[in-house]
């Protein structure tokens, strides 16, 4: 409940962030370093302050840290920065910041580090795998398609959304039902709002008490996360493609690129084109200025002198590639 402005620059922070990414060939975007920071900053806090506290923690969170290289390493690198003497508060601090980072989905699920973390927890056997397991058959069985269609980045998907509630307890945050209305009617097809109705469904009647418990206490949550994911498969099945447009123009001549470039794209790819905004998947980003790198690291072209003639017939052959190769698996360096 600590709002982030009330976070301060700590040296500290930063070496266990650092160590972190060094360990393991990784790099937390900014959301996500400000949540560790945040975290360290309550944890410190309580230490100082409060002599008794509850150190008990859920099953599931103990289930899902065992065993588990990540969390060792983030309880190694803790104990060793802040001169943690207690044991057992290490362990529940540590326990507790890896439930956080699970929960709230700050890996970037192309990461190695990402697809690591999910060789330790189907290994391990935990819960929250099994009921993991459950929830991809389902999807499967309700969009009418095979497991091999069912890509780890959507597996993964899934995973963020299942994590929240089964790792935290009380009310999701949730859209405004005129925020939800407009979604629906405006942003996602009928077929896709009818399929997850049935996804829904099918997830309320599971045999699998569990998460049958899990969705029917948070029926709102599932159906907004399922529309995004189901969403975002059926558009890649199609191979629409998202381009960012981020030039530093007038309104106008935003206006002027995108439409030059739906005239050279017409017939070629289903794609849409929309102003870049960090933190959303863009299959190119399209920029005008010195953009090093974006927040998912998604390839990037960058115009010159207004978009010349040439620049657009290049981004006209970057995209009927990229619409010709399953994506994620294109590394352009432009």
């Amino acid at each position: 409940m600590i709002p982030i402005t009330a976070t301060k620059q700590n040296v500290l922070h930063d070496q266990y962030i650092r160590g972190l990414e060094e360990h393991f060939a990784y790099q937390f975007n900014a959301v996500a370093a400000q949540r560790i920071k945040l975290w360290i900053t309550i944890s410190r806090q309580r230490q100082l302050t409060i002599t008794q506290f509850d150190r008990r923690l859920p099953a599931a969170v103990t289930d899902l840290s065992r065993n588990n290289v990540l969390f060792d390493q983030m309880s190694a690198n803790y104990r060793q920065l802040f001169g943690q003497t207690d044991a057992t508060a290490v362990n529940f601090e540590t326990k507790a910041l890896f439930a956080m980072l699970v929960g709230m989905s700050v890996f970037n699920s192309q990461a190695a580090l990402v697809w690591e973390f999910a060789d330790i927890y189907l290994h391990n056997d935990t819960e929250l795998s099994q009921l993991l397991t459950v929830f991809n058959r389902l999807l499967c069985q309700s969009l009418a398609i095979q497991p091999e269609q069912w890509g780890f980045s959507f597996s993964k998907a899934l995973f963020d959304t299942l994590a929240q509630p089964y790792l935290f307890t009380g009310e999701l945050s949730k859209f405004t039902p005129k925020r939800a209305d407009y979604y629906r009617q405006f942003y996602f097809p009928v077929e896709i709002q009818r399929n997850v109705g049935q996804i829904i469904e099918r997830l309320k009647q599971s045999t699998c008490v569990k998460l049958r418990q899990i969705v029917l206490k948070n029926e709102a949550y599932f159906r907004r996360c399922l529309l995004l994911v189901v969403d975002e498969f059926e558009g890649q099945q199609t191979h629409e493609l998202k381009l960012g447009l981020e030039p530093d123009f007038t309104d106008s001549t935003v206006h002027l690129l995108i439409n030059k470039l739906h005239q050279y794209l017409a017939g070629q790819a289903l794609i849409e084109i929309t102003p870049y905004q960090p933190g959303h998947d863009y299959d190119l980003v399209l920029t005008n200025r010195q953009l090093t790198e974006t927040e998912k690291s998604q390839p990037i072209y960058r115009f010159a002198d207004l978009a010349s003639l040439r620049d657009f017939k290049n981004i006209r052959k970057i995209v009927i590639k990229m619409s010709l190769i399953e994506k994620g698996l294109v590394v352009l360096n432009h």
